[in-house]
């Protein structure tokens, strides 16, 4: 039985026992019968008013569940979403350390993307000035700022990608988008 379950039956249980008392209270007379209606009332008002304070609890809990499984919802789509990105895509926080990267990214570093987590993304280029220049342009204005960056695969040769770095409104992470340069940006 859940907290909320046990906090209704209790309340019903109590609700129930303040019936049985009223009932035998009806037999007391004299002095002591008015001194025990008044305290009666008062715990049935009291116990009115945990039983409305349940009621709400419980509203309020089930709006709280049915937003967490809403958030759940969406963060699996948006996971399902940047597995789905034909482009290799890495999420960092502002100073570029990895959180997130899809399955793309994965084999573009040569690293299982739930190793990438943690990491900082510079580890992978070969020229780190070009990196956190394109990184610092988004702290000057610069919505999407993009470069041809040298990528060092873990165990693979270098090579050339075509990258743009947004930042995210939210959290403020930073989306790194990975592709081929065109063939003529390629030979140059």
């Amino acid at each position: 039985m859940d907290p909320r379950e046990s906090l209704t039956v209790r309340t019903v249980s109590a609700l129930q026992r303040l019936a049985d008392l009223e009932e035998r209270g009806k037999t007391v007379n004299g002095a002591r019968a008015g001194v025990l209606k008044t305290a009666l009332r008062e715990l049935e008002a009291s116990l009115e008013e945990l039983r409305t304070a349940s009621e709400q609890l419980n509203h309020a809990m089930d709006e709280v569940a049915g937003v967490k499984m809403s958030s759940a919802r969406f963060e699996a789509q948006l996971v399902e979403f940047r597995e789905a990105l034909p482009l290799p895509c890495v999420l960092t926080d502002a100073r570029g350390t990895i959180a997130e990267a899809n399955a793309r990214a994965g084999d573009l570093l040569n690293v299982a993307p739930r190793h990438l987590a943690g990491k900082p993304l510079s580890l992978y280029m070969v020229n780190r000035d070009e990196f956190f220049t394109l990184m610092n342009g988004l702290k000057f204005g610069d919505h999407s700022p993009a470069a041809s960056l040298q990528i060092r695969p873990r165990e693979r040769k270098p090579r050339v990608m075509a990258t743009t770095v947004t930042r995210l409104r939210e959290a403020e992470r930073l989306c790194w988008f990975f592709q081929e340069p065109p063939p003529a940006a390629q030979a140059g």
